[in-house]
């Protein structure tokens, strides 16, 4: 495994830029209303997501082959983040679904 804190700083960062993605996929969306550039943006973040959530996993394979890990402040941040991502990952997909079912006239609302 690599160094720990490197994994969390590439946790970090990708998780950041995944939930900036997200978070640009909702004004987008709701602002500008182009929903095939929010679904790029959505698509975007899910990589970004995907990459962290890899990272992630060999932090807990790490852990269930018993080697020590410190639990420190920088560990710590990189599961908030992450966190943190995935449910602005689940609000922004729930908006695009919407957004989709709308398009097909099986809700009649606005954005």
């Amino acid at each position: 495994m690599e160094n720990i804190v490197d994994i969390v700083v590439q946790i970090v960062a990708a998780a950041g830029t995944a939930k900036s993605s997200f978070v640009e996929t909702m004004h987008v969306l709701l602002k500008e209303k182009d929903k095939e550039k929010a679904r790029t943006l959505y698509e975007e973040g899910r990589r970004m997501f995907q990459q962290a959530h890899e990272k992630h996993l060999e932090i807990l394979a790490a852990f269930a082959e018993n080697q020590k890990l410190e639990a420190d402040v920088l560990l710590i941040h990189g599961e908030c983040q992450l966190m943190s991502a995935e449910d602005f990952m689940i609000l922004s997909g729930q908006l695009l679904d919407y957004a989709d079912e709308e398009g097909k006239g099986e809700k009649a609302r606005s954005l």
